[in-house]
């Protein structure tokens, strides 16, 4: 069986919520969304539908509630759920439902009713055969008891083991729960998954009462309670996954906990590899979100109606757009939200000046930052943005903002008409790099005291003068490279060297053709020599505020959308 859709009324945080599951065989599904969102409302869910599944069309169950018969939900399934506390905003006399619907046409309803004090569930159509091995529910995982009790009880432990007290039982699982044969399958999938790990025998000390378990690492024998926790939590999803082997939907609860990254990647595979059925994961791993089909991720959203389901219905053209973006698609998809705009940078070191200079200037905009790293790399912003209109749904602004460096202008107005096409606003640096805005001679008559700047003078026209032979180098060669033409190098220095020249001798100008970093260096060096302390970027962050050079709140306001974008080139 699959699980098609579920729908959630006045129960929980969810007013009127409903999830479209993708319906697909071995299919890996991620609920992710931040915290109280509603995560793990959903999991206890679809643990209630699990109950319900064990208890309808039987007549020992059947109950009759306003006149309609139905069936309650067994004891043990309920008895730690207080129920006034799982209706929506806890609204008086409202009986609070979910329903799922799945692939063969079955569909199950859960009544929460505080009023009665009572959860019971009803059902449409056809009930299949494997209808007690719909779900398997893989719990928290966490420590191993370094010392465990034989438990006489196996009701009891039976009970647990889908709780959090069943990382307390483990070697009870495996001495009462699993058959000789799962065990045997336990120690084969931990052996094939941990290298150097090999699970062995049980062991029961009958006058303490105390059962344990060893493990052999390269040839070392440790009793799994002296295992690090990455290794512990293994143990558990490799016992529960096989105990679990037949049910036709996995859900596990935020897995990710204890599990190196590393072990995060495997996660996934191993499940793949090992379980034939449907997996829910409920997490905020990025590691497992990287490792699944974005279109199989769900953004839970309380104050929706809908989460932000990663699909869309053209799956070639999403296939096509992951193709052009690589290996940082699920990562990026993975945060996709409503916003408002969409800001690209060559990297994210960019973005936190323009978001600290916006924050300065009053521009408070749900802005998302995606680094493209690179200049090279400006046609993915295309991809990007056909993955957000595909994955959202909604037509937002977006803009680039690219490093000037040398490039010749004649580039620069290919690369804007390019995207513009595609609806997406290019800026560039007001200088080489972004550090440019630091640089000019109003920003730096607020930092360097007028005591200090005879001193500044000499060292800055010095910096100027030890750096202009790159810079000019490198504006050369790139234009040399970008131009369009099959000029030479002698006749494209000739044409553009007086450009150059003009601004690099001009004082107002010139600190937008140096190179930025390596300036802002200089600067910072003479701030700590001649002033005895750092000039922090919050330092030139303000100076910025302060100036009288409205070229950098001109940048900023055009990078959000708020004053004209179309900024001549020059």
């Amino acid at each position: 069986m699959r699980i098609k859709q579920l729908i959630l009324k006045d129960y929980g945080p969810f007013r009127n919520y409903k999830i479209s599951f993708v319906d697909d065989d071995d299919v890996c599904i991620l609920l992710t969304g931040r915290n109280n969102e509603g995560k793990s409302s959903i999991l206890n869910a679809l643990k209630l539908l699990d109950a319900a599944t064990r208890v309808i069309k039987k007549t020992k169950q059947e109950i009759i509630v306003d006149g309609d018969y139905y069936y309650k939900l067994l004891h043990q399934d309920t008895e730690n759920l207080l129920i006034g506390r799982m209706v929506h905003n806890y609204i008086d006399n409202t009986v609070a439902k979910i329903t799922g619907s799945f692939r063969d046409g079955l569909k199950v309803t859960v009544y929460i009713n505080p009023k009665e004090d009572i959860i019971y569930a009803d059902f449409e159509g056809r009930i299949p055969p494997d209808i007690h091995n719909v779900f398997g529910f893989i719990p928290p995982l966490g420590p191993l008891n370094e010392n465990e009790d034989f438990i006489n009880k196996l009701a009891y432990l039976k009970a647990s083991i889908g709780t959090s007290l069943a990382p307390r039982h483990l070697r009870n699982h495996f001495q009462q729960i699993l058959s000789s044969d799962e065990f045997e399958m336990v120690r084969q999938l931990v052996r094939k998954s941990w290298p150097d790990i090999e699970l062995l025998d049980l062991e029961i000390n009958h006058r303490t009462g105390k059962i344990y378990c060893y493990y052999k690492e390269q040839g070392t024998e440790r009793e799994i309670s002296w295992a690090g926790q990455g290794l512990q939590v293994w143990f558990q999803i490799i016992t529960h996954l096989v105990r679990l082997r037949n049910s036709s939907i996995l859900i596990l609860d935020e897995p990710e906990i204890n599990l190196h990254p590393e072990k995060q990647n495997e996660l996934i595979q191993i499940l793949r590899d090992y379980y034939q059925g449907s997996i829910i994961i409920a997490t905020h791993s990025v590691e497992l979100m990287n490792n699944v089909n974005v279109s199989h991720i769900i953004n839970v959203q309380k104050r929706h109606t809908e989460p932000k389901v990663k699909s869309t219905s053209d799956r070639l053209y999403l296939d096509l757009v992951r193709s052009e973006i690589g290996s940082n698609f699920n990562l990026i998809a993975s945060q996709f939200e409503d916003f408002e705009l969409i800001i690209f940078t060559e990297d994210s070191f960019d973005y936190g000046i323009i978001q600290q200079l916006a924050s300065l200037f009053g521009i408070n905009r749900r802005a998302f930052n995606i680094p493209i790293h690179g200049f090279s790399e400006f046609r993915k912003c295309i991809s990007y943005k056909h993955a957000y209109e595909l994955l959202i749904g909604k037509e937002i602004n977006y803009t680039l903002v690219l490093d000037r460096d040398y490039y010749p202008i004649e580039y620069l107005k290919d690369v804007v008409s390019n995207l513009r096409k595609s609806g997406i606003h290019v800026l560039f640096t007001p200088g080489k790099e972004i550090e440019n805005m630091f640089l000019s001679p109003d920003v730096l008559s607020l930092l360097i005291p007028e005591v200090s700047r005879r001193n500044f003078t000499t060292t800055w026209d010095k910096t100027f003068e030890s750096l202009r032979i790159d810079c000019y180098a490198n504006y050369i060669s790139l234009h040399k490279q970008f131009l369009n033409t099959k000029l030479d190098t002698k006749t494209i220095t000739k044409q553009y060297t007086p450009a150059f020249e003009q601004k690099w001798n001009d004082p107002s100008k010139r600190h937008e053709l140096i190179a930025g970093k390596a300036a802002l260096k200089v600067l910072r060096d003479f701030y700590r020599r001649e002033l005895k302390k750092n000039l922090s970027q919050s330092n030139l962050i303000e100076a910025i505020g302060k100036s009288r050079n409205r070229i950098g709140r001109q940048f900023i306001e055009d990078i959000y959308h708020l004053k004209s974008t179309a900024a001549e080139i020059k």
